[in-house]
């Protein structure tokens, strides 16, 4: 699956308010519903470095 990163806003989209918090508030993420019901996440870390292990295939855009 190709990744189209030529969006440079998501239309008509809900965001869920409950955020995933991580690495004591250094990284937090929130889910994207887009109106077609396409669900992606948006997060932002502080810059430091990390080590995340992910359980299956995670694509970054």
């Amino acid at each position: 699956m190709a990744s189209d990163t030529t969006n440079t806003q998501f239309d008509n989209a809900s965001i869920i308010k409950r955020a995933n918090i991580y690495f004591d508030g250094k990284c937090v993420s929130h889910t994207v519903l887009l109106g077609d019901g396409t669900r992606k996440t948006l997060g932002v870390c502080a810059a430091e470095r990390y080590v995340i292990q992910m359980d299956g295939v995670n694509v970054v855009e």
